[in-house]
């Protein structure tokens, strides 16, 4: 990942070296599927705050929450990758206990 990362959106904030910690994990698999690229970047702001994608019902109301997301995209090409906050934080605890 990066040292330059750019900030863009709010809903969670994440440690951002478990973020790191995670791409370290398997670099093999970090790799972009478009280019082969493996230099991601990772919207947040200063404060660790992720992006969100808006929840909207089907009647197309928008609310005032969101999926809270990491959201990656390549330095090269720009293909963009999201994971769901909870799922990933859940994810690297598990990793943790097997440490």
């Amino acid at each position: 990942m990066a040292e330059k990362e750019k900030a863009k959106g709010s809903s969670d904030v994440l440690d951002l070296e478990v973020v790191q910690a995670f791409h370290n994990m398997h670099p093999s698999q970090q790799k972009c599927p478009v280019c082969g690229n493996d230099d991601w970047w990772l919207l947040h702001d200063e404060k660790g705050n992720v992006s969100a994608i808006p929840w909207a019902t089907s009647k197309g109301e928008v609310k005032a929450f969101g999926l809270p997301l990491l959201t990656f995209f390549c330095n090269r090409c720009g293909f963009v990758r999201q994971h769901f906050l909870d799922a990933f934080k859940a994810y690297m605890k598990e990793l943790r206990k097997d440490e």
